[in-house]
């Protein structure tokens, strides 16, 4: 089922951002290959006698972990310069609403104690 979304994603891109793409399929083909290691578990637990499985158990904890920290890392960097960028065009708003601007119908303000003419 992940190989058949993860084609379909690659196929047909839904999202409009480029970035948002890339971030889908990641997350796809990062589940898929937790998939199909966590399956080698299975069989190395079956094949193996003893010891003779840990080696191999070791490469794909390191492999999972790998893949799943680097995944982690990429989904919370596009996070957080898309949230970045999003706190910022909003304080940007609040800012401009917050000062009025000079001009027609701009309330007369005093400088130096002086009213404006």
């Amino acid at each position: 089922m992940l190989l058949v979304a993860a084609f379909l994603q690659s196929a047909y891109r839904p999202y409009n951002q480029a970035v948002l793409n890339r971030v889908e399929l990641l997350g796809l083909l990062v589940a898929l290959v937790t998939q199909l290691c966590s399956i080698f578990y299975f069989w190395i637990d079956e094949h193996a006698d003893g010891s003779a499985g840990t080696g191999a158990t070791d490469a794909i904890t390191g492999l999972l972990f790998a893949a799943n920290l680097d995944a982690a890392l990429a989904f919370a960097l596009y996070i957080w310069f898309a949230t970045r960028a999003g706190l910022k065009e909003a304080a940007g708003k609040v800012l401009r609403r917050l000062r009025p601007e000079r001009g027609a119908g701009a309330p007369e303000t005093e400088v130096d104690g002086v009213g404006a003419k």
